[in-house]
C-alpha cells in the first residue's frame, strides 16, 4: 500500500513538473532561440535536436524516480534469517 501511495505521488509530481517547466520551455523558450538564432547556426549547433532531448532528459528523470519505487519494494520484500543475519 506504501509503494502504491508512493508510485502515485512520483506520478503526480512528474505530471505537475512536466506542465511547469518542460510546457513553457517549449512554447516560450525554444521558439525564442530559434526566431533570434540564424539559420545556420541553429542548424550547425543541432537546433533541431532540441525538440527531442529535453523530453528525453526529462524521462530519464522520472524512470530513475520509478526505479527507485521498484528498488524500495524490492528491498522491502527481502527475507533475513534472524541468526545468520542474511
Amino acid at each position: 500500500m506504501l509503494m502504491a501511495g508512493l508510485g502515485s505521488i512520483w506520478c503526480i509530481v512528474c505530471c505537475a513538473l512536466y506542465i511547469i517547466i518542460v510546457g513553457p520551455l517549449f512554447n516560450k523558450l525554444v521558439p525564442f532561440l530559434r526566431e533570434y538564432t540564424p539559420t545556420y547556426w541553429w542548424n550547425a549547433l543541432g537546433g533541431g535536436m532540441i525538440d527531442w532531448i529535453i523530453p528525453f532528459v526529462y524521462i530519464l528523470i522520472c524512470l530513475c524516480g520509478l526505479l527507485a519505487i521498484i528498488r524500495m519494494c524490492a528491498e522491502a520484500t527481502v527475507v533475513v534469517d534472524y541468526e545468520s543475519g542474511y
